[in-house]
């Protein structure tokens, strides 16, 4: 058995990767048990860890990923490291039901089992749940997740939630539950990894916060197509013909991912669609917005706004460490509108937000987005707007609206500012400075946006406009609102640009909105079939070779 003195002396043992590859073993999808070799969506997904860390971020991590994808796994093997090879840790992994508790304490038992008696730690027990190792003064526990109390008091080096969007209980249970996890690792990592459920969720609720840099966390989106081995092969003279929606899905992936969607690719995601139908999405993921199913009355069409996510462009520049997003750079001669929904600026409020909008081609060209003053606001929009061609502005003059456009108006001494028409008593037209949100007016923003999302009027770039799309729904008394915990800021912004758009320009664009359509007839060759499945494997393992050498080329994607 392992003594304690010898634990550092070991060679290998201190690189977790080596020490995984070398010394570990796992049972894979056929049975077998065979070496932990890492797949390559588990090298890259270490990868973005370990840069989101040396980026100055706190080892906080979400991760959002597909069925059967090895992360689970990888994570367990990560934590039996350490409880086996350094003094004094303590390590936790929570599972959302008993059965999956079991299946993974099953896998940090046979990584126990397998490894060389020289460098097996004795165990204190045959404890169900834990692997204590008291020459070491290390414990591991995997465990359900339930008790809201449970971290609190305790330090921990290092917890893993599997599934945590199927994690029981409120949102505010599972919240108390992961602050209690948090503060035992708050000098230690921390990592939630789930296949997505459902909007409303604790977990969607983070997410979408940490996608927009509002927690501590890092959101990492693994997607089904980043493993080689999701393909099924072509029968002799088989040809896989794209359809409208493969197209897209194509085409999303090439810009967004930088990769080629391959035929074999293509049925496998039929063979997939067909048996999981509605549940593709969410087992599978393609991305972070739809892959979070919906419930409840929405007022937007959510096939719609589920459609439209896959033919967003991306950014071209993204400034102010995220908050200011270009996707298309001003034009000469070309006249632009911005919407302004402006919240109070404080930590926990609602955010602030400018969208631009091309009045010629209906497109979203830029935004703003962040939790800021009224004051600053109003600089970072004015001075947004002034960068396309003096855009007309309209401010919602509603609670701190006010403040922003007192701001514009006489400090700034912006001039290309809305004014609402409206008719007093008398039938004379009376204008008032900004956009003003009324009973009248609110169904009218509303129904002119749906109607431009649906007919294709208006070009889409913002995914998180998408995003609050599928979150805002009837509250139960007929009015359309976010649900609770979300936001509409965008949706608002973005429909007081459309309302400014309309009032000046006409409600349906000058220009043709046809997306070109492409035919595409996917194929792969045999070789590189061969190489794909090659790049399902990376390992510096010396006993390990795989048929073709390549290297991880993949682009690191997180969200600031």
């Amino acid at each position: 058995m392992l003594k304690a003195k010898h634990v550092k002396t070991y060679e290998g043992l201190t690189n977790s990767l080596r020490y995984i590859q070398r010394l570990l073993y796992i049972r894979n999808k056929t049975g077998i048990i065979r070496p932990f070799y890492l797949n390559r969506l588990q090298v890259l997904y270490y990868r973005l860890k370990q840069e989101a860390m040396k980026a100055g971020k706190k080892a906080r991590f979400l991760v959002l990923k597909f069925r059967r994808g090895g992360i689970t796994t990888f994570e367990q093997g990560l934590s039996f490291h350490l409880a086996a090879t350094v003094h004094n840790q303590e390590l936790v992994t929570l599972a959302h039901d008993k059965e999956s508790t079991e299946k993974i304490f099953r896998i940090s038992q046979l990584f126990y089992r397998k490894l060389p008696e020289e460098i097996q730690p004795e165990r204190f027990t045959e404890h169900k749940q834990e692997l204590n190792f008291p020459l070491l003064n290390s414990l591991f526990y995997i465990g359900t997740a339930g008790n809201k109390s449970f971290g609190r008091g305790q330090t921990i080096q290092r917890a893993h939630g599997s599934e945590v969007a199927r994690w029981r209980g409120s949102n505010q249970d599972i919240n108390d539950l992961i602050i209690g996890l948090t503060e035992a690792a708050s000098h230690g990592e921390v990592v939630l990894e789930t296949t997505p459920k459902g909007v409303g969720g604790w977990f969607h609720q983070t997410w979408e916060e940490a996608k927009k840099g509002g927690n501590d966390w890092t959101p990492i989106f693994l997607p089904w197509f980043l493993d080689p081995l999701n393909m099924i092969p072509l029968l002799p003279n088989e040809e896989i013909i794209a359809n409208e929606s493969e197209q897209a899905f194509m085409v999303m992936v090439k810009r967004d991912w930088k990769m080629d969607i391959y035929a074999e690719q293509i049925k496998w995601r039929r063979d997939k669609q067909h048996g999981l139908k509605g549940l593709f999405p969410q087992e599978y993921p393609e991305d972070d917005v739809t892959a979070f199913l919906v419930t409840g009355i929405n007022f937007f069409d959510v096939t719609k706004a589920r459609d439209l996510v896959k033919r967003c462009k991306r950014p071209i520049e993204v400034r102010d460490g995220g908050h200011t997003v270009i996707w298309k750079r001003p034009e000469a001669g070309h006249r632009y509108v911005a919407g302004g929904d402006v919240g109070e600026g404080l930590p926990h409020s609602d955010y602030s937000g400018t969208g631009i909008l091309d009045a010629v081609t209906c497109e979203q060209v830029a935004c703003i987005h962040g939790r800021w003053k009224p004051e600053v606001y109003a600089n970072k929009s004015v001075k947004l707007c002034e960068e396309y061609n003096r855009a007309l502005f309209g401010i919602e003059a509603n609670n701190h609206g006010h403040s922003a456009l007192n701001t514009a108006k006489n400090t700034l001494h912006y001039t290309r500012l809305y004014y609402h028409s409206d008719y007093d008593q008398d039938g004379k037209v009376k204008s008032k400075l900004g956009y003003q949100t009324t009973a009248k007016t609110r169904p009218i923003l509303l129904d002119d946006l749906s109607t431009a999302l649906d007919d294709g009027h208006m070009i889409i770039n913002d995914t998180g406009f998408l995003s609050e799309c599928l979150t805002f729904q009837d509250n139960g008394s007929g009015k359309y609102e976010a649900m609770e915990g979300y936001h509409d800021d965008r949706i608002f912004m973005w429909g007081i640009a459309w309302q400014l758009r309309k009032q000046r320009f006409g409600a349906e664009p000058r220009v043709s909105m046809v997306r070109a359509q492409h035919t595409v007839t996917s194929g792969l060759t045999t070789n590189r079939l061969q190489v794909l499945l090659s790049r399902a494997f990376v390992t510096t393992a010396p006993h390990y070779q795989p048929r073709t050498s390549c290297s991880l080329s993949l682009p690191l994607r997180t969200f600031d």
